[in-house]
């Protein structure tokens, strides 16, 4: 004491060297009183490796991940150098890609994570092996630069995504097998040219303006003419309309019943003093009934069977006997009409207005050609000065 200095022994040997004990504990000052100021050059001080890079990772199957060539850069400004393109091979466990620092132009892989890290190791991406027919996953570990291929459906497995999970604001083009599809609602197809109408149990086919189709949900179809609303209109607004409980067609307003015949009346002789009379003709060559001239097109019935009935006679009861023949002649192509010939040999009452006075007759199916003609009623008798009576002629339009 008495003035002297007093030195404290920091255990340095005179090479200025200490050795501090791996089980001794020392404060942070205490470390930095071991080491002098400037002692130690910042270039002897590693630190981990801190990276960016532009190598982009994709899956090659379940168990390959794949690599292109890059580089990596350091934090210090440095860099790996060009690092080759490559893959980790067929993996059967969770595989480890990392840089060595003391391996130039290559990634190298590992499956034990301690080996993928240390001062000379960087850790790139972990790649996990997926299932059969899926892609592996790849998880990258470096946040900046580091490009991992999209999620591709072949990386997801069936079932974890759920409509709870999924918010789009579009969907385009797509395939979907949705298995049985329940719409509380509605679904618009084609800027809304086509509608299932789930609150309705119904689909609707629109043009750009109005509903022109509709697939009821008691079963029946509709078509409305141009410019009318299928949902709303009825009778001859529309074009076509199936009633499933009586399985019946409507045309235009007219209804077709399936099964049964409907007719157009050709002409008709008419009565004069309270009786009825008949058009006669007693010459073997046909005579044209300009009353019976009509325009028809057959392809505005499809599907139907026509046939040429006449109400007439062969004479009266007890007149020689003769032959009434009656057709339909195609004015527009100057042509008989094939199979529209009906004929008899009947005679009836000499009163034709007793009930049953007339025969009524038929020709077998008529073959009509397609579109718009004009037809005539034409008759005649197969004995001249003997008479053909006709007192009408219909077309009979049969869907049976």
């Amino acid at each position: 004491m008495n003035g002297e200095k007093t030195w404290q022994d920091l255990g340095f040997s005179p090479f200025m060297t200490r050795t501090i004990p791996s089980s001794e504990k020392i404060s942070s000052i205490e470390a930095r009183n071991l080491i002098p100021i400037g002692g130690i050059s910042p270039s002897r001080l590693v630190s981990p490796l801190n990276a960016s890079t532009d190598i982009v990772f994709s899956s090659t199957d379940n168990d390959t991940a794949a690599w292109t060539s890059g580089t990596l850069y350091f934090a210090d400004k440095t860099d790996s150098g060009t690092i080759d393109a490559g893959n980790t091979g067929n993996i059967t466990v969770t595989t480890y890609v990392y840089y060595d620092k003391e391996v130039l132009g290559a990634l190298q892989t590992t499956t034990t994570v301690s080996d993928a890290s240390g001062a000379s190791r960087l850790l790139i991406a972990i790649v996990e092996k997926g299932a059969t027919g899926k892609d592996c996953k790849i998880t990258p570990t470096i946040a900046a630069g580091l490009i991992v291929s999209g999620i591709t459906a072949d990386q997801i497995a069936a079932g974890t995504i759920t409509a709870n999970e999924i918010t789009v604001s579009q969907l385009d083009a797509f395939a979907v097998n949705t298995g049985t599809l329940t719409v509380d609602e509605s679904i618009s197809v084609g800027s809304a040219r086509i509608k299932f109408d789930g609150a309705n149990n119904r689909i609707l086919v629109s043009d750009a303006t109005y509903g022109r189709l509709l697939f009821d949900n008691d079963g029946s179809f509709k078509i409305s003419n141009d410019g009318k609303e299928v949902t709303t209109v009825t009778g001859t607004d529309l074009a076509f309309y199936f009633n499933p409980s009586t399985n019946s067609i409507k045309k235009g307003g007219f209804e077709l019943v399936n099964g049964k015949e409907f007719f157009l009346t050709i002409t008709h002789a008419g009565s004069s003093g309270g009786n009825n009379v008949m058009f006669g003709n007693d010459s073997e060559s046909y005579q044209n009934l300009s009353d019976g001239e009509f325009l028809f097109n057959p392809d505005d019935y499809p599907g139907a069977t026509f046939y040429l009935e006449i109400v007439g006679r062969a004479g009266a009861s007890g007149d020689p006997l003769r032959t009434t023949t009656c057709n339909l002649y195609n004015v527009t192509d100057a042509g008989a009409v094939a199979s529209s010939t009906a004929s008899t040999t009947q005679t009836s009452a000499a009163d034709g207005d007793a009930p049953g006075a007339n025969v009524r007759f038929r020709s077998s199916a008529i073959t009509f050609v397609s579109g718009d003609k004009e037809y005539i009623l034409q008759f005649k008798t197969d004995t001249a000065g003997r008479y053909a009576d006709v007192a009408s002629a219909k077309l009979i339009i049969s869907y049976e």
